[in-house]
């Protein structure tokens, strides 16, 4: 079983019930946009990922 940074899936939900799931450069993306374009708040990469929870595995 491999769980490197490449290949581990991580998923965000947004207080206002936004989710996103995927690889973190995708995840990072998407939560960048979401918070820009609902909330007109700017977002770092790290402000974004420290929202972020490592999926399981299976899913």
């Amino acid at each position: 079983m491999q769980d490197s940074e490449s290949t581990r899936q991580w998923q965000v939900t947004c207080v206002c019930g936004w989710r996103t799931s995927g690889a973190r450069g995708e995840v990072v993306s998407a939560v960048i946009a979401h918070g820009r374009d609902t909330h007109s708040q700017d977002l770092t990469e790290e402000q974004a990922m420290s929202q972020a929870v490592p999926m399981p595995a299976d899913e």
